[in-house]
């Protein structure tokens, strides 16, 4: 079960899955505002259970749930036989991500740039929080995400299918912008504080670094991510 709250991750859940949706969970305001007017019939036509909320109590669920949350039975995840057969396919590992804005952003920018699954740890990570549902504005609905004990057997596998492991690592050899990407890629990113863990950064074809003009500051996780994502389509569009 997880919780998506906030009007954008909100719609894209009753765009996608609506017989997923176990519970909804709306403002006792909502005459208040016309999205949730127009959302709360969506809900009646599908025939979901409706809770209503004063916002103080609402706020226990996420403080930016802007006066709607639904609790959803399914998780999208990949489908590795269709997936692994691909000519371009695009991969993220996420090594320890703890912050649920870049988890977030991760999910986002990985909808619209077309990543086809991410790999993520049930460990000394974030899960499919509140609020990460919120930063993603449904993203979730739409990328296959996978959790794990370990990367180690996943990123092995992949790499036996043919897939090039490139990871972010401030300390890589070649920049991203001079570095050429393959159609099938794993890119692999690492935690807030860490970074990629030595055990993954082995099993890596490459470890690329993001050129930046002030050396003693990093980019976040989410922020990396997209760079990267944008300059692999860029590249491996056509």
């Amino acid at each position: 079960m997880r919780t998506a709250i906030g009007l954008h991750a909100c719609r894209e859940v009753l765009a996608v899955r609506p017989k997923k949706i176990k519970k909804a969970v709306l403002s006792k305001d909502w005459e208040r505002s016309g999205d949730l007017k127009e959302i709360r019939n969506l809900l009646h036509n599908y025939k979901v259970q409706i809770e209503y909320q004063a916002l103080q109590q609402m706020d226990r669920i996420g403080s930016q749930h802007q006066g709607i949350a639904f609790d959803v039975n399914e998780v999208l995840e990949p489908n590795w036989p269709v997936l692994e057969n691909k000519d371009t396919l695009l991969v993220v590992g996420l090594d320890g991500i703890e912050d649920p804005h870049n988890l977030g952003a991760m999910i986002r920018s990985s909808w619209l740039l077309g990543v086809d699954a991410i790999l993520t740890l049930k460990n000394r990570s974030v899960g499919l929080t509140p609020t990460v549902h919120k930063t993603a504005s449904g993203g979730v609905e739409h990328v296959p995400i996978e959790f794990h004990a370990s990367l180690q057997s996943s990123i092995e596998w992949l790499k036996e299918k043919g897939v090039c492991v490139m990871g972010l690592s401030e300390k890589g050899n070649k920049s991203l912008f001079d570095v050429e990407i393959p159609s099938r890629v794993l890119w692999l990113v690492g935690g807030e504080e860490k970074g990629i863990r030595k055990s993954y950064q082995d099993l890596c074809d490459e470890l690329v670094s993001i050129p930046q003009v002030i050396g003693h500051h990093s980019f976040n996780a989410s922020v990396a991510l997209g760079i990267t994502l944008a300059e692999t389509w860029r590249q491996t569009k056509n």
